[in-house]
């Protein structure tokens, strides 16, 4: 679906790959995307997750983790669980 918001250069890329088989999930697309064009609108999402602190409710800080941790990739489960534990508020 998202080769209907793609045009020119971008979209003539995202055909030739298709084609040849070289995009086999949602994860390698971007990777191979910003390899090509470079990163959209730049936003460090690691980074982010590593500072993320729970500012208002345990819910709505699983919320605002799991976001940021669906674009984030090659982190080990123990490490986006120490992430997780480290963000929350001492109280807990």
């Amino acid at each position: 679906m998202v080769y209907f918001y793609m045009k020119g250069e971008a979209l003539s890329w995202f055909k030739w790959m298709h084609q040849n088989q070289q995009l086999h999930d949602w994860e390698s697309f971007i990777q191979e995307i910003e390899a090509r064009f470079g990163p959209f609108a730049y936003q460090n999402h690691e980074a982010e997750l590593l500072k993320l602190k729970q500012t208002s409710t345990v819910a709505e800080f699983q919320q605002r983790f799991e976001k940021l941790s669906n674009r984030v990739f090659g982190l080990s489960p123990v490490t986006l669980c120490n992430c997780f534990i480290s963000g929350l508020t001492p109280a807990i």
